[in-house]
């Protein structure tokens, strides 16, 4: 009997899907925001995070710009809500624009 092998998009050629689950902890207004947004997309979360995770795989990092909002009237970062914190903003399709290879 032939076993079929399966090769992934990043050429190391694997030959069985392994899964793992991984525990984060976010903010439960932020993920039931995140759960509407991919929900609309027809994705749901355990999706939206493996195409992060690729996205960065085949990006070699980050795949999107992250930096903190500038103030327009005076050149100076706005804190929201603590200094550690960075904003994102992005939209779906410069998300889309920006991925490697598009």
């Amino acid at each position: 009997m032939k076993r079929l092998l399966q090769r992934d998009n990043f050429g190391s050629g694997c030959c069985h899907s392994r899964t793992i689950n991984i525990n984060i902890r976010v903010d439960k207004e932020l993920k039931h925001k995140a759960e509407a947004i991919f929900n609309e997309l027809g994705l749901n979360m355990s999706t939206a995070v493996n195409m992060f995770l690729r996205s960065s795989v085949r990006y070699g990092g980050i795949p999107f710009d992250l930096r903190p909002l500038i103030s327009a009237r005076n050149n100076e970062n706005i804190l929201y809500p603590c200094s550690h914190r960075f904003i994102l903003t992005m939209t779906l399709k410069s998300a889309m624009i920006n991925l490697p290879g598009r």
